[in-house]
């Protein structure tokens, strides 16, 4: 779930729509930046960061939305793209488990 951007006539965002909008998809692959932005927070419920910002997710790398996974820098803040490559392949691991394939 998610809010809709308003967009001005030079298509900066000037807020979002009050009511949350649900799409039915297979996979969603958030990609944000090295730096915590609290906008993904902000406009996801249930979605919880810790004090810098960055996502909170368990062993298995699934965020406080059950079905929800991170890795990565969102999670760690800037690291290497091995820190990264293996964070990824616990998250991955931790949803084949959650849709019970593995």
């Amino acid at each position: 779930m998610f809010k809709t951007a308003i967009f001005d006539e030079n298509d900066r965002v000037t807020g979002y729509e009050e009511e949350l909008d649900q799409v039915s998809c297979d996979t969603v692959i958030v990609a944000v930046s090295q730096k915590p932005k609290n906008k993904l927070i902000l406009t996801t419920e249930g979605l919880e960061g810790d004090d810098r910002g960055l996502l909170i997710v368990d062993e298995h790398g699934m965020c406080t939305v059950p079905g929800v996974f991170a890795a990565g820098d969102v999670v760690t803040g800037p690291n290497t793209v091995v820190h990264a490559v293996a964070a990824t392949k616990l998250a991955v691991d931790g949803m084949l488990s959650y849709m019970g394939v593995a």
